[in-house]
């Protein structure tokens, strides 16, 4: 901690890093440790200048690993299986992130990375509140072992144009908020959206969520480009969903009742008979 002058760490037959290693080395550029398998809580932590790092063996971070490493442009652990809340936050300079071994993700991991425009994680289970916020130019989302997003996972990443998620049973509250590049959304195992989720996606014009059984207040209000609505499971919705959802034409959930499900039909039936209206 504090060695200020360091430029360089090459570690070839390092394991381990216990707690704090190299916090606030604010020289270091350079990080190799082709051995290293697990680094404990606030490693690199506040290490502005790294560019490069490498661990081709690392199979867990501790919270706050590389924390606000914001000249970080290469991150290479293709073996990484688990990461702590707060890893590669605000890590602006990293434009793309792989790692086919992932399997869960902390609260606010890739928090701000304002530049990347690519996530990979094929084997990614869960993910905690927060991730991925922020991330403006991710244009892609690929999770297919993904089974629960906490809250405020990918909001305002208003670049987003692919989302897919088939093993996805749970959304957190505000997930996808704001992601108005988004233009379909299919999740055909989803079970429940929290409060907020895919609100001002104006892009979005499908919804298909075939096991979808609640929703939180607010989900997909002003989303005022969807034609079609399908959840023929859903049975409970919250205060707000779908409101200003000025195209809906289509709204396919029959076990839906209640004041909330009458206003939305009844809505659908004033779209449709205006679009009539204009031919």
């Amino acid at each position: 901690s504090n060695a200020n002058s360091l430029t360089q760490f090459i570690a070839p037959n390092l394991e381990r890093m216990g707690n704090w290693c190299l916090q606030h080395v604010n020289s270091l550029t350079e990080f190799s440790a082709p051995n290293l398998v697990s680094m404990g809580d606030a490693c690199l932590r506040n290490v502005n200048s790294i560019t490069g790092f490498n661990a081709p063996k690392l199979k867990s971070m501790g919270n706050s690993c590389l924390y606000t490493a914001n000249s970080l442009s290469e991150f290479s652990a293709p073996n990484l299986v688990s990461m702590g809340n707060w890893c590669l936050y605000e890590a602006n300079s990293l434009s793309e992130f792989s790692a086919p071994n992932l399997e869960s993700m902390g609260n606010s991991c890739l928090w701000s990375a304002n530049s990347l425009s690519e996530f990979s994680a094929l084997n990614l289970e869960s993910m905690g509140d927060a991730c991925l916020q922020h991330v403006n130019l991710l244009t892609g989302f690929n999770a297919p072992n993904l089974v629960r997003m906490c809250a405020a996972c990918l909001y305002n990443a208003n670049s987003l144009s692919e989302f897919t998620v088939p093993k996805l049973e749970s959304l957190g509250y505000s997930c996808l908020y704001n992601a108005n590049s988004l233009t379909e959304f299919s999740a055909p195992n989803l079970e429940s959206m929290g409060d907020s989720c895919l609100q001002h996606v104006n892009s979005l014009t499908e919804f298909s969520a075939p096991n979808l059984e609640s929703m939180g207040d607010s989900c997909l209000e002003r989303t005022n480009s969807l034609t079609e609505f399908s959840a023929p499971n859903l049975e409970s919705m919250g205060y707000g969903c779908l409101y200003e959802a000025d195209a809906l034409t289509k709204f396919n959930a029959p076990k839906l009742e209640g004041i909330v499900a009458d206003m939305i039909r009844s809505t659908v039936e004033e779209n449709i008979q205006n679009s009539e209206n204009k031919k």
